[in-house]
């Protein structure tokens, strides 16, 4: 999809996971005012949840999706083409066991992402219509168990060359370590690194001035 600009933050959004910040935040904030104060700092917010009824899911997004257009930040929803057409979503993101990118393309115009963790995968992916690539874990998380080793950021720039379309570093992502793809990725997808942060708009605003 030409036009866009895969700058900034990608965050990866679970409405289910506990948000840990200090007292004093987390008895006057809200679920909507968190998501509301980093809207300014985020470029992407993909909603990810595989324990959300479809009915709340569709809920979350529609919600997200109302509110992103407010701050010019595009929402995406992981794997499901269905909620994203009903919510107006801008995209989808769509993992190696998920509908395949070229079926996604048929029915859906907005952008499609692929996570993709190989050199073949990535070629085939941007061969089949996928407007980015997400790759990782690039360092350790704990997120969720991938099943995979490392990717380590050499192999990242590997399948990030191999390709002409935008290649976004996940996994393990924070503002320590940021530092190590600055040069290499223009954006990155942070979840557990932002969510669990003790202080989640200071992540934000120090890694947005790093990319």
């Amino acid at each position: 999809m030409k036009g866009l600009n895969f700058k900034g933050i990608y965050f990866i959004y679970d409405p289910l996971r506990p948000i840990f910040r200090d007292k004093s935040s987390r008895d006057k904030s809200s679920e909507d005012k968190f998501i509301g104060n980093l809207m300014p700092f985020l470029s992407f917010i993909q909603i990810r949840s595989t324990k959300l009824s479809d009915t709340r899911l569709l809920r979350e997004a529609v919600k997200l999706k109302e509110l992103s257009l407010k701050y010019s930040v595009k929402l995406i929803i992981n794997n499901r083409v269905d909620i994203a057409l009903l919510s107006g979503a801008d995209g989808v993101h769509l993992g190696k066991e998920d509908i395949p990118v070229a079926g996604a393309r048929k029915i859906f115009k907005g952008i499609i992402g692929a996570s993709r963790h190989t050199i073949k995968g990535a070629l085939g992916a941007q061969k089949s219509g996928a407007d980015y690539i997400g790759a990782g874990p690039v360092f350790k998380t704990t997120t969720k168990d991938t099943g995979r080793s490392l990717l380590g950021v050499k192999n990242f720039k590997k399948i990030a060359d191999s390709v002409d379309i935008p290649v976004i570093p996940v996994g393990g992502i924070n503002s320590q370590n940021i530092f190590k793809l600055k040069r290499i990725a223009g954006c990155a997808a942070l979840s557990f690194g932002i969510q669990a942060a003790s202080d989640p708009l200071s992540v934000c605003r120090d890694i947005s001035k790093i990319l």
